[in-house]
């Protein structure tokens, strides 16, 4: 009996082990083909990123055929607009008077605003207040009420010499950028009237046409100014003249020197003048309105005699605005210095 069972038990185990082999095989197959399928998955990914690497590449190589073109192009571009360029200042500079810019003309404008002030407060000791107030009264007659109430100290019928300064440096900037600028071409051209009739007919009908007739006049006037030369340098002399005469008037005691530096100014002035009209774009004067305007520091610079705030008693000089209507970044704007009280 213990024989019979163990056999049987032998038999069972024989068959467990058979049993086990035969699902260790079947394992083993499923082993086998999932390998073999792993291999194919990898030899097919391989295959599409080698050929998606050849496709990258060939788009890369595209790419950078098409970028050297691009790229080319663009600097043909860039010389081209660098000869147009060229070629453009080349034929400004053959019709401007001078060859200033806006940038350089704007700094001008600043430099003599700024030569007019320096020489008031150098003769300021040489002012005769009574006569001075007396020839200001007598200039601006318009001004007398303001002038007595609001300059005059109390118990005195005179100006200090801080204000005749400023109305001096007001009769400055009147009688030399004031007779400059206002010219039609330049002081002294015999044809400044005719030109003004023919600017403002060309002005009606082609503003361009009347911009390069006005560049192309002031630019004579520098290059070949022939028999008016003379006549040009008299009418600065002229002004120098009339200037020096009024303010003797108010400073008695100034001498030639006055004189001298007053040439350089004029001389100053007259160049400035020729390199404004030179300018693609109209440069003009503004003055604030006197007893309305209100002091606005954008546009403004407050004189040392007055305050930086309250209505506008008195223009000193005006501003000046440069307005490109196809480009506002194009221009400038230097502003006027008023007395405010």
């Amino acid at each position: 009996m213990q024989k019979d069972k163990i056999q049987e038990e032998l038999e069972l185990a024989h068959q467990t082990s058979q049993a086990l082999e035969a699902q260790l095989k079947a394992s083993n197959d499923e082993v086998s083909q999932l390998s073999q399928k792993i291999q194919q998955l990898q030899e097919q990914l391989e295959e599409e990123r080698h050929s998606r690497q050849q496709q990258l590449d060939a788009q890369r190589g595209e790419f950078h055929q098409a970028y050297n073109a691009l790229a080319a192009e663009l600097e043909k571009r860039k010389q081209e607009y660098n000869r147009m360029e060229a070629n453009y200042y080349a034929h400004v500079r053959t019709i401007r008077a001078t060859d200033d810019d806006l940038s350089t003309v704007q700094k001008g404008i600043g430099q003599l605003l700024g030569q007019l002030s320096n020489m008031c407060m150098s003769i300021r000791s040489k002012a005769d207040r009574k006569a001075g107030t007396s020839y200001i009264l007598e200039h601006w007659p318009d001004m007398e009420t303001i002038i007595k109430e609001q300059m005059f100290k109390e118990g005195e019928d005179t100006l200090d010499v801080g204000f005749i300064g400023a109305f001096t440096e007001r009769y400055l900037v009147e009688a030399v950028l004031g007779r400059m600028f206002a010219t039609p071409i330049h002081p002294g051209v015999r044809i400044n009237e005719s030109f003004e009739r023919v600017a403002e007919w060309f002005e009606k009908r082609n503003p361009q046409w009347a911009t390069r007739l006005r560049q192309q006049a002031s630019a004579l006037v520098v290059k070949n100014p022939l028999d008016d030369e003379q006549a040009i340098e008299a009418a600065k002399q002229v002004i120098v003249d009339d200037i020096m005469q009024n303010l003797k008037r108010i400073y008695p005691a100034i001498d030639v020197n006055i004189e001298k530096k007053l040439l350089a100014i004029v001389e100053r002035a007259s160049r400035l003048n020729l390199a404004i009209k030179g300018q693609e774009i109209p440069i003009v004067m503004q003055s604030p309105k006197e007893g309305e305007a209100t002091f606005d520091e954008s546009i403004m610079k407050a004189a040392s005699k007055g305050k930086s705030e309250g209505i506008v008693t008195m223009v000193i000089s005006p501003g000046f605005v440069a307005i490109d209507p196809s480009d506002t970044e194009h221009g400038f704007m230097v502003p006027a210095k008023v007395l405010c009280l």
